[in-house]
């Protein structure tokens, strides 16, 4: 109940709302093109389900930037019933490196 930690003003706030509604500011005004390659996937009926696990890479360039943002994880899901097709109910995603070189992340692994 105390908004102490919220020290903003008029101004300030009227700066954070024009950033928000610029578009150079929004992570993707700069198209991203990715490809996410799934393999070594193993699937096995549980109880619950199908617990999948599988191994991702996934590479992201921008238009403004050549260089291209690798990220590799291992992912495991678990996909249940619901009525005449699976859905996915949990998954989890173990990445591979220990820091995220990447300015912005607007994607889904």
């Amino acid at each position: 109940k105390d908004p102490a930690w919220l020290d903003e003003t008029y101004d300030s706030l009227k700066i954070r709302a024009e950033q928000l509604n610029n578009a150079v500011s929004n992570s993707e005004a700069i198209l991203s093109f990715m490809r996410y390659f799934v393999t070594n996937i193993l699937i096995e009926k549980t109880d619950a389900g199908f617990a999948v696990s599988s191994q991702v890479l996934l590479i992201r360039v921008r238009a403004n930037n050549p260089a291209p943002f690798f990220l590799s994880a291992q992912r495991s899901n678990l996909w249940v019933q619901g009525g005449d097709q699976l859905q996915l109910t949990n998954r989890e995603i173990h990445l591979d490196m220990p820091q995220i070189d990447s300015p912005t992340i607007a994607f889904f692994m």
